[in-house]
């Protein structure tokens, strides 16, 4: 199987997943680990600090990782972290 990494600003909201072998990190964390990373957040805004943000994932992700967002959102922001991750590679 596949290693699957969670993560929930509240942390008991993945409890049912971390149960059936999921493990539970920080979204920096998990971008510098996953192939691919998955978000669904509330806001376009959320998705902004999430991925572009002072810590954002963007930064953190290795090379060749793909990141899905299923956050209904503007695709102004989508083409901004596009571009920001085509100069990480």
């Amino acid at each position: 199987g596949y290693k699957t990494l969670v993560y929930n600003r509240t942390k008991g909201k993945a409890d049912d997943v971390v149960e059936k072998g999921a493990e539970f990190k920080e979204p920096q964390e998990i971008a510098k680990e996953a192939d691919f990373v998955f978000l669904m957040l509330g806001y376009p805004h959320d998705v902004e600090a999430m991925t572009l943000g002072p810590d954002g994932i963007v930064q953190h992700m290795k090379e060749g990782a793909v990141l899905i967002d299923h956050t209904t959102s503007s695709p102004k922001l989508a083409e901004q972290i596009h571009e920001e991750a085509k100069k990480r590679g």
